[in-house]
C-alpha cells in the first residue's frame, strides 16, 4: 500500500530590514537604493509601492561584499514610498520591504556676500562665486529664473578640488543693474534665486581745463595739448557741439604724462573745442569745453631792418634782419595786387635772409615786403625805398 510522505514549502530568503535602506532621490543624475546587511549571491529588486513590475535590480552580491546599490533612472521630483526584496541563492523572493523616500533636495540659495558682480569695459563682465562644493553648478539669468521671458547669461560648474567658479558675460551694459543667480549641488535641484547688483561701468575723470593747450596755427597743422594724463590713457577732440571726433591721440606712452594731438586745421577765427579722455578699463569721460583764439598774424616787419639794393650788372637783393628760423619773406611791388618778385624763409640758426628778386630797374622806386613767421599769418606789407641803379 501506499506511503504518504509530507514536504517543506520551498524556502523563502528572509526581508531586508527597513533600517538596512538607504534611498537617495537625486536631482539630475541616477537615483539610488542601497541595502546593507547581505549575504554573498543575494539579488535584490526595487518596487515602486503596489507596483508589481520590477523597477530595477542589483547584481549578485559579490564574495566579500554585504551590499548592493541599486541605479534607479529617476525617482521623480516628490517624495514616496518603494518596495524592496532580497532573493537569497536556492530561495523564493522574500516579501516585501516598504521603504518611503524623500522630494529631491532643493540646493540653499546663494549667500550674497559669496557672489562678487564685476561690470567691465572693453572686455568680458564676470559674476564670481565662493563657498561651493565641486560638481555644483551655477547660473546666471537676467530676469527671476520663474519668469518665462528669462535669459540664461551664463553657467559654470565647480572643479574638483576648488570652491570657486566664475561666469563670463559678454556685456552687462554700461549702466548699473541687477542679475539673478542659482546654484545646483551634486545631486540636488536648483536653488531659489539670489538677486545680485553690480554697478555702473566706471567713467574716466575728464581733463581739467587749464591742463589743455590748443594752438591754432596758420598754414601749419593746429595742435591741442593735453597734461596731467595717465599711461595708457587716450584724448578725444570734438568741435564744439559736434559729435563725430575731430582727432584721437595715440594712448599715453610708459614714462609720459602728455599727448599732443594734431588738427587739419581748425580756421582762422577764434572757436571753442570739447575734449575728453578715456582711460583703460573706463569709459570716455565727460567732454570738457576750451576756447581757442584766431590764427595769429605776424608783426610788420621794421623797415630798418630792410636792406634793397638795386644793382648793375648783377641781381638786385633784398635783405631783413632781425628774424626767427621759419620765417617767410615775401617781396611784391605794389601794395594791393602787387606781384610777387621774390620770397626766401630764415633757415635753422639764422636771424635773417638775403635773396635776389626779379630786375628793380634802372629808376628809384619802391617794393612793399612782409613775413609770415611759423605758424602765424602774413603780415601787413611794409613799404621800403630803393635807388635807381
Amino acid at each position: 500500500d501506499a506511503l504518504e510522505v509530507d514536504f517543506d514549502a520551498e524556502a523563502a530568503s528572509t526581508a531586508p530590514v527597513a533600517d538596512n535602506i538607504t534611498v537617495t532621490n537625486n536631482a539630475g543624475i541616477a537615483d539610488t537604493v542601497k541595502v546593507t546587511g547581505l549575504a554573498v549571491g543575494d539579488v535584490v529588486k526595487v518596487y515602486k509601492k503596489g507596483v508589481a513590475t520590477v523597477l530595477a535590480t542589483s547584481a549578485a552580491v559579490a564574495t566579500g561584499k554585504s551590499e548592493v546599490v541599486v541605479s534607479v533612472a529617476q525617482l521623480g521630483a516628490a517624495a514616496g514610498d518603494l518596495e524592496v526584496t532580497v532573493t537569497s541563492t536556492g530561495k523564493l523572493e522574500s516579501s516585501k520591504t516598504e521603504k518611503a523616500f524623500d522630494a529631491e533636495g532643493k540646493t540653499g540659495t546663494l549667500v550674497e556676500a559669496n557672489v562678487t558682480a564685476t561690470n567691465n569695459v572693453g572686455k568680458a563682465d564676470t559674476i564670481a562665486f565662493t563657498g561651493l562644493t565641486a560638481g555644483t553648478v551655477v547660473k546666471v539669468y537676467d530676469k527671476v529664473p520663474t519668469d518665462a521671458t528669462k535669459k540664461q547669461l551664463g553657467t559654470a560648474t565647480v572643479a574638483a578640488g576648488v570652491t570657486t567658479a566664475t561666469v563670463s558675460i559678454a556685456q552687462l551694459g554700461s549702466a548699473t543693474g541687477s542679475v539673478f543667480v542659482t546654484a545646483a549641488a551634486t545631486g540636488q535641484s536648483e536653488s531659489d534665486a539670489l538677486e545680485v547688483s553690480f554697478g555702473a561701468e566706471a567713467v574716466s575723470t575728464a581733463p581739467t581745463a587749464g591742463n589743455i593747450t590748443v594752438t591754432n596755427n596758420a598754414v601749419i597743422a593746429d595742435t591741442v595739448k593735453v597734461t596731467g594724463l595717465a599711461v595708457g590713457d587716450v584724448v578725444k577732440v570734438y568741435k564744439k557741439g559736434v559729435a563725430t571726433v575731430l582727432a584721437t591721440s595715440a594712448a599715453v606712452a610708459t614714462g609720459k604724462s602728455e599727448v599732443v594731438i594734431s588738427v587739419a586745421q581748425l580756421g582762422a577765427a577764434a572757436g571753442d573745442l570739447e575734449v575728453t579722455v578715456t582711460s583703460t578699463g573706463k569709459l570716455e569721460s565727460t567732454k570738457v569745453e576750451v576756447s581757442y583764439e584766431a590764427e595769429s598774424k605776424t608783426a610788420t616787419l621794421d623797415a630798418s631792418n630792410i636792406t634793397v639794393l638795386n644793382n648793375v650788372g648783377t641781381a638786385d637783393t633784398v635783405k631783413v634782419t632781425g628774424l626767427s628760423v621759419g620765417t617767410v619773406i615775401k617781396v611784391y611791388t605794389k601794395a594791393l595786387s602787387g606781384t610777387q618778385i621774390g620770397t626766401a624763409t630764415v633757415l635753422t640758426g639764422k636771424t635773417e635772409v638775403s635773396f635776389n628778386v626779379a630786375n628793380l630797374g634802372f629808376s628809384a622806386g619802391k617794393v612793399y615786403i612782409s613775413a609770415a613767421e611759423l605758424g602765424k599769418l602774413e603780415s601787413d606789407l611794409v613799404e621800403k625805398d630803393y635807388a635807381a641803379e
